[in-house]
């Protein structure tokens, strides 16, 4: 394969594993319904900063992946609670089930303080990432711009 084409193929699997994330998004805010839907493209404060950080420990060689995400592109999952690796869709599930209900599952990932009524989701996709942490009330309202 030439290198050209080797730059397309991979450019096409980019593609997909953003199409592919997008509609992971979609689906499981149609699960959360109306009451979690906000729909604006800009990041707020604490999604940009994991962004950063993301972006930050790549470069130093310090952010782990699953072993399921390969060299070619694919929907990676990174959550506000555990940054510092990034997780296949099968894998990211498999740690969603793992936090329910314990008490990260009540603590807020943006200013980490523990919520009686637990905290409610903050999802984007960024590319081929799902990114997902959860925000107390006050929160959730500087981060997506709308009441909890």
């Amino acid at each position: 394969m030439s290198a050209h084409a080797a730059r397309i193929a991979v450019t096409d699997q980019l593609d997909a594993a953003t199409r592919d994330a997008k509609e992971m998004l979609a689906d499981f805010l149609a699960l959360l319904g109306d009451r979690h839907t906000v729909d604006h493209a800009d990041p707020g404060p604490f999604a940009v900063e994991l962004l950063r950080n993301l972006d930050e420990r790549t470069k130093r060689h310090r952010q782990r992946f699953c072993t399921h995400l390969r060299r070619s592109p694919d929907v990676a999952w990174l959550f506000g609670w555990a940054p510092e690796r990034l997780h296949c869709q099968r894998c990211a599930f498999k740690v969603l089930r793992q936090a329910y209900g314990t008490a990260e599952d009540y603590t807020c990932d943006v200013c980490r303080r523990e919520s009686d009524n637990g905290v409610s989701p903050v999802m984007g996709a960024a590319g081929p990432m799902v990114v997902l942490f959860g925000a107390c009330d006050d929160c959730y309202a500087r981060e997506t711009g709308a009441a909890a």
